[in-house]
């Protein structure tokens, strides 16, 4: 029926954003995708955010350090940030 939690991991991890873990919730979904690939084959390239909650998903799933990028939205043109690169723009990431 729509509008109803469908199984056990739908639920909790609707609690999980409620009580303000949105890390928690982010790990579990990109998990459940990365299982969908063999172990060896890591499916995610970079991450994109802008919480330090989406540096911390990402590092748990494998993306390394220097493939996540933090968005800064208080900066015209939302400055991406990387403590690794030197980034001002999406084009300057090639």
């Amino acid at each position: 029926m729509l509008g109803f939690v469908n199984n056990t991991f739908e639920l909790n991890s609707s609690f999980t954003v409620i009580r303000r873990a949105p890390h928690e919730f982010k790990i579990a979904y990109l998990e459940r995708i990365r299982e969908l690939f063999p172990p060896d084959y890591n499916p995610f390239y970079a991450g994109f955010g802008n919480r330090d909650t989406d540096e911390f998903s990402y590092l748990k799933v494998g993306i390394p350090k220097g493939k996540i990028f933090i968005i800064n939205p208080k900066v015209f043109g939302g400055v991406v940030v990387n403590r690794r690169v030197d980034t001002k723009s999406y084009t300057s990431l090639q």
